[in-house]
């Protein structure tokens, strides 16, 4: 069976949904990651645009879980 499942990661620097007061902490994200794992999700999907997501997941542990960051067209990367 394909590994079909990505977890978003724009809550992870962002208060983004409609319950979240504030972005959760480091050691917060590394449980959720761990959790992930565990249930077989293969992948985080984040973007530059998700504020702190894509810091809070270079601090964190995402071995053996793909990342899928997305930008904008016209984005400067440097």
């Amino acid at each position: 069976m394909a590994k079909k499942i990505l977890l978003g990661a724009a809550s992870f620097g962002t208060n983004y949904g409609i319950a979240n007061i504030s972005p959760p902490g480091l050691e917060e994200v590394r449980q959720m990651l761990d959790l992930a794992r565990q249930l077989g999700v293969y992948g985080i999907d984040t973007a530059r645009e998700y504020a702190g997501s894509e810091q809070s997941l270079g601090l964190a542990r995402v071995e053996n879980l793909r990342v899928h960051s997305k930008f904008t067209h016209g984005t400067d990367l440097t």
